[in-house]
């Protein structure tokens, strides 16, 4: 497990976080919003929800006046339907899920001044899920969604031969399993932290060279997760990390590749469910949370 201490020290050394702060909204007058009410736009019509591996794909009908289209998911934690994003077609896709049962809806959004109003919602939707949620042959980890319990995270994960230990950390008490997983062939150190209630919240695997360099994971973090948020290179080592503030997750793939070998860890983390602990501030963003507490379980 020395790399996992090298990992944990370096993260805790390195990593911060800034929030974006929230744009204030205006107050409409009430002659206005009650126009604007009576004139809302018809549901979507005719959403479907096609399941393929561990993609699902949302299509529906156009909505006349629609500048662009809200989609929603079920929170299973809290039984409320959540935005999920925004798109301007009749079809998108929601990748890298773990196994189960998704629910989903979908609104009409209207331009009004410089935001969009979200119109009626649709009929609700469901696709089931039964790709493996683990590594495949070809691309970087697929993480499950959080706020599972943990166990269920090890399994969507893959994750072999799992330990599990109750851990505190500067005054933090969680749980850790840890195991091993498949990547392109080799075996990768993989471990799923989870709060004393057993909410799984974050995950790390340690990939293994003969799997894949850092430059490849590199490449294959960035074609799923976008443009970064954030870059760092420090000690020789190199981190990038994406950080998605509406979803309050944050992504991080940490290493570097030098002399023919290659080291790199690649790492999941949610805001909503980390332990109340590691909150340094209550504005429910990435702000604020108190990294080296997991970085040490880690290690």
């Amino acid at each position: 497990m020395k790399k996992t201490r090298l990992a944990g020290a370096l993260l805790a050394g390195v990593l911060a976080f800034t929030g974006v702060p929230a744009i204030p909204g205006t107050s409409a007058p009430f002659a206005v919003t009650a126009e604007a009410a009576s004139a809302k736009l018809a549901a979507p019509a005719n959403v479907k929800a096609a399941a393929s591996g561990t993609t699902v794909k949302l299509t529906w009908s156009a909505v006349k006046g629609a500048d662009a289209y809200r989609i929603y998911q079920l929170d299973a934690a809290s039984g409320e339907y959540k935005t999920l994003k925004n798109v301007a077609k009749t079809s998108t896709s929601i990748k890298n899920l773990a196994k189960g049962t998704y629910k989903f809806r979908v609104a009409a959004l209207v331009k009004s001044g410089s935001k969009l109003k979200a119109q009626t919602k649709s009929a609700v939707v469901s696709a089931k899920v039964t790709g493996a949620a683990s590594s495949s042959s070809a691309g970087l980890v697929k993480f499950p969604a959080f706020g599972t319990t943990g166990k269920k995270a090890v399994s969507a994960l893959g994750i072999k031969n799992a330990q599990y230990t109750k851990q505190t950390e500067q005054g933090v008490t969680m749980g850790v399993y840890v195991g091993t997983i498949k990547l392109n062939g080799s075996d990768c150190v993989a471990c799923v932290l989870e709060d004393k209630n057993g909410k799984y919240f974050a995950a790390a695997v340690i990939i293994d060279q003969n799997a894949m360099t850092f430059a490849d994971a590199y490449k294959k973090a960035k074609a799923s997760l976008g443009e970064t948020t954030m870059n760092m290179d420090m000690l020789g080592m190199s981190m990038y990390m994406w950080m998605n503030q509406k979803t309050e997750e944050s992504y991080m793939l940490m290493g570097a590749d030098s002399e023919g070998t290659s080291f790199a860890i690649y790492y999941a983390m949610s805001y909503k469910y980390a332990p109340d602990e590691l909150k340094k501030n209550g504005t429910g963003s990435l702000e604020g949370i108190d990294l080296s507490s997991i970085t040490g379980l880690i290690a």
